[in-house]
């Protein structure tokens, strides 16, 4: 089948995932090495597709019983993106211009037996923002089409979709709206310096569908997470299937969908990693929006900083390798830990 323009394959990432666990095989391993090989926390943060569940990248390690720890995410995306079903008036058509500020607490605790439980809320900040003229002359400067920023004014705030004829979202209000809450479990177990995990996570519809902070309805998934390190090197695999349940928003058709993360994680000190990962999602909704009718994918490279024994920061920066992403997004985590995880031996 021909692809279309935009569209990834997951043999990619598969490749990428298999050329990052060969050189791991082998080597010694640290014990003090729970800290760095895990994943960024660079989840797609395409605006249609947080109407969803969507399962945040896992580490294959889970905390001792009774352990907790606390961590915020604070995610910057910018996006303009313009797509249409045709030139008719009344086509379905999906308008995002705009900048936000995703915001996720994250808590969790360990319950034995290589069991974790967490729960998540995310609370959403959307503007025109400040970054318009930054990527517009990013994009300028190493030759990324950017035909649509040029003809744009910076700074403007929209976000609208147009289904069967009818504006079935937006305009959507500037300022704050708290999203869709997840409720999540993992199981891991451990085999020969490789760990595995199962897991399985419920969104719950608390975030206000008509300002698009989510779907409307509950959504159920279950993943599969492999995860090994070395003295330096370590990788990680997340595979997962989401089961998304009928949108309110009207006309709106959801699609279970399968994603795919693959990342490398590399040591660089005692207090300091680099970690590189790439995703993959498959269709997630059905319509006859061509930027809506895509699979997802993007890129992102960070940093993570053990700034105490309990106290853990990450920096990252996320690129887009499909349409259905945004343009630019930049992330800060903080990771408050008051017990010691299991790692992979």
């Amino acid at each position: 089948m021909k692809r279309r323009p935009g569209e990834i394959s997951p043999f990619l990432i598969l490749v990428f995932f298999f050329f990052l666990i060969t050189p791991v095989r082998g080597q010694a391993q640290d014990g003090d090495s729970s800290w760095w090989p895990k994943p960024l926390s660079s989840r797609n943060q395409f605006p249609i597709l947080h109407l969803f569940l969507g399962f945040e990248p896992e580490s294959a390690t889970s905390l001792k019983p009774g352990r907790t720890s606390l961590n915020f995410d604070l995610s910057l995306s910018n996006i303009i993106k313009i797509s249409s079903a045709g030139f008719e008036l009344d086509a379905d058509r999906l308008v995002l211009d705009f900048e936000w500020w995703r915001f996720l607490a994250q808590f969790e605790v360990g319950l034995g037996g290589g069991f974790q439980a967490g729960l998540s809320l995310p609370v959403f900040y959307r503007s025109g923002g400040f970054l318009d003229s930054f990527i517009s002359g990013f994009h300028e400067t190493f030759g990324i089409p950017n035909s649509v920023r040029r003809s744009t004014p910076n700074g403007l705030f929209r976000y609208e979709l147009f289904l069967d004829g009818g504006r079935v979202l937006g305009p959507i209000q500037r300022g704050m709206a708290i999203g869709d809450a997840v409720l999540s479990l993992k199981k891991i177990w451990s085999f020969s310096g490789t760990g595995f995990g199962l897991r399985a996570a419920l969104k719950v519809p608390t975030g206000p569908w008509r300002e698009a902070a989510g779907s409307g309805a509950s959504d159920l998934g279950f993943g599969l997470i492999l995860g090994g390190a070395g003295r330096t090197l370590g990788y990680t695999l997340n595979a997962n299937y989401c089961l998304l349940g009928r949108p309110m928003i009207p006309g709106l058709r959801a699609r279970d969908y399968f994603s795919l993360m693959a990342g490398l994680h590399l040591r660089l000190g005692r207090r300091l990693a680099l970690n590189a990962q790439a995703d993959y999602f498959s269709r997630f909704v059905d319509s006859r929006i061509p930027i809506l009718n895509q699979r997802a994918g993007q890129i992102a490279l960070g940093l993570r900083w053990r700034a105490a024994e309990r106290l853990m920061f990450e920096f990252r920066l996320s690129e887009d390798l499909a349409s259905t992403s945004p343009d630019f997004t930049f992330g800060l985590r903080l990771e408050f830990s008051k017990g010691d995880t299991i790692p992979c031996p």
